[in-house]
């Protein structure tokens, strides 16, 4: 079973204020004083891959997994302590200074052709990450590859035939169902959030393994694009504070009158 998971290196936002987000002449946002975290959808595949490799390894099923992320020089970092997790390959798509914030099919491309050379069964990858949160790079992989895409994977598991139990989140519930390979599974709200974090012992004994370094496609003429504007998007919520019982009353009567509408 070949499993391959993509992830993103992006700069922890929640650091930066409002006026912190000030385009320059490349429309480009200085994040350089800011931490790098991994995208959250991505942090969960990544620990369902790791999960998923267990589980195959408890049924004795041979197992190979791929961490790949298209990114620059912020990725080495992780790519180090995805290999010390016991990742078989480490894989990053160099950009080369390449503005790929809203290039979904770029990434996509990259993210093909790998899989074209190294066929996967199961490609996990983040619903959607920052800048862009387009969501749309799962889809256009998809499409490329003409394998199933399930979207808002919440949780998943190894059967002992090789295929997966999926559980995805929906508007009108929550379903599993068993699938068999290929399949592109877009994680959503996850059951798991967190990567769990490799030992110093881990560290030291993949100190040596070598990550692969790849050049990114080049970009078709007509596919280039060009970013002409930013603006921050102001996500506070409204809200006002009640107090005492003349609080609860109003409050009471603000409920009652939004039941009625």
């Amino acid at each position: 079973m070949k499993i391959l998971v993509t992830f993103k290196v992006i700069p922890d936002l929640d650091q930066m204020s409002a006026g912190d987000y000030c385009a320059d002449e490349r429309m480009m946002v200085d994040t350089s004083f800011v931490r790098t975290i991994l995208n959250c959808f991505d942090e969960s595949g990544l620990e369902f891959g790791l999960r998923l490799s267990d589980e195959a390894e408890s049924l004795n099923l041979v197992v190979e997994t791929t961490a790949l992320t298209v990114a620059e020089k912020q990725a080495e970092l992780y790519l180090k302590t995805l290999a010390a997790l016991k990742y078989s390959h480490t894989v990053c798509v160099n950009a080369e200074g390449r503005d790929i914030r809203f290039e979904p099919e770029s990434v996509a491309e990259s993210v093909y052709r790998y899989c074209k050379e190294h066929p996967q069964d199961y490609i996990i990858m983040g619903n959607q990450a920052a800048p862009g949160n387009n969501g749309l790079t799962p889809k256009i992989l998809a499409e490329k590859l003409g394998v199933l895409l399930l979207e808002n994977v919440i949780d998943l598991h190894v059967k002992e035939d090789g295929e997966l139990e999926v559980t995805t989140e929906e508007e009108d519930g929550v379903y599993v169902q068993e699938i068999s390979a290929p399949a592109i599974l877009s994680i959503g709200n996850a059951v798991i959030s967190k990567l769990r974090v490799p030992t110093l012992k881990a560290r030291m004994a993949s100190k040596e393994k070598e990550s692969e370094f790849l050049k990114m496609p080049e970009q078709s003429e007509r596919r280039k694009k060009t970013l002409v504007s930013l603006k921050y998007v102001n996500r506070e919520r409204a809200g006002e504070i009640l107090e005492g019982d003349e609080g609860l009353r109003i409050f009471a009567e603000k409920y009652e009158k939004n039941k009625r509408e």
